[in-house]
């Protein structure tokens, strides 16, 4: 009988919803969608400009698309496209939602998903933040943008958090080694704190840190079911700009409007965060994680 497994790239700090589809209408349904749009791999169409280009690119944050295993081949699939090909596909069925809909019951009630999400362009702010965020100024603690040191990642899936602490694992970290399905804000800070990450603090880094080797982070939640959700975070860098990393997709330095992390309160992002507080990374908290990281 013919599988196809899917991945919903969704999330950062969670694990994706990942499923089987099984059923034979279903697969048939992706299946076809696949073979008409193969003939059109390569080449062009004319007229196609880079902004259009562009705008089937998936975001930093938020819906990221599917991946799609099927005869032991994975493709990336988003708002209908291929990434390997240069213009959205054209069909009487997109394929985002046809792979949402083999498994829309269980996204929505254990996740909170629903098919909108895929195609809102909507961007928010931080909710919560302090009334200032600009930390352009400032050089703070030790950490440095290198992307290219985390690119390609041979690590973990979701990295956001080893990220923001600046420290490689072999296997997934999550704050209080905890395997929870979701977060509320309170639960993640007092995780961190129980990691040595200290109390969350509301004000803006506006100051120096003790010791070189430390700096600061902030944590997000993104509220699904309830006002719990996924967690994500970013961490400042010596050149006073945010940075981070969802899941497996590369580091960033930008917002889902392309602007340099430089204040946190005009960020957009396409994932409504809400503000849990900022952190300071020290090297026993990498330690940690080095531990807890281990394959």
């Amino acid at each position: 009988m013919s599988r196809i497994h899917v991945r919903m790239r969704v999330f950062s700090g969670l694990r994706d919803p990942e499923w089987e589809i099984t059923r034979p209408g279903d697969v048939a349904r992706v299946q076809r969608w696949f073979a008409n749009n193969a003939a059109r791999r390569g080449g062009r169409p004319a007229g196609r400009s880079e902004r259009d280009q562009r705008a089937v690119q998936p975001p930093v944050t938020g819906f990221r698309g599917f991946d799609v295993t099927m005869n032991g081949r994975t493709m990336r699939v988003y708002r209908n496209n291929l990434p390997s090909l240069p213009a959205a596909a054209t069909s009487a069925e997109t394929i985002d939602n046809i792979l949402f809909s083999t498994n829309a019951e269980v996204l929505a009630r254990e996740f909170g998903l629903t098919p909108m999400m895929m195609l809102s362009d909507e961007v928010h702010a931080i909710d919560g933040l302090p009334p200032t965020c600009d930390t352009s100024d400032l050089e703070l603690g030790s950490t440095h943008y290198r992307p290219s040191s985390w690119m390609p990642d041979p690590f973990c899936d979701n990295t956001c958090y080893g990220y923001a602490a600046n420290v490689k694992t072999e296997s997934v970290v999550t704050p209080d080694d905890s395997q929870r399905q979701n977060w509320s804000k309170s639960e993640l800070r007092a995780a961190l704190a129980d990691d040595g990450a200290g109390p969350a603090t509301t004000a803006v880094p506006s100051a120096r840190l003790d010791s070189p080797d430390v700096h600061y982070m902030v944590a997000v939640i993104q509220p699904l079911v309830g006002g719990r959700g996924d967690f994500h975070f970013l961490r400042l860098d010596r050149s006073g700009c945010w940075s981070h990393k969802v899941s497996t997709d590369p580091v960033k330095q930008v917002d889902d409007q392309d602007k340099k992390l430089t204040n946190l309160c005009q960020a957009r992002f396409r994932t409504p965060f809400v503000f849990v507080g900022f952190f300071v990374v020290n090297e026993d908290l990498r330690d940690l994680l080095r531990e807890r990281g281990q394959a």
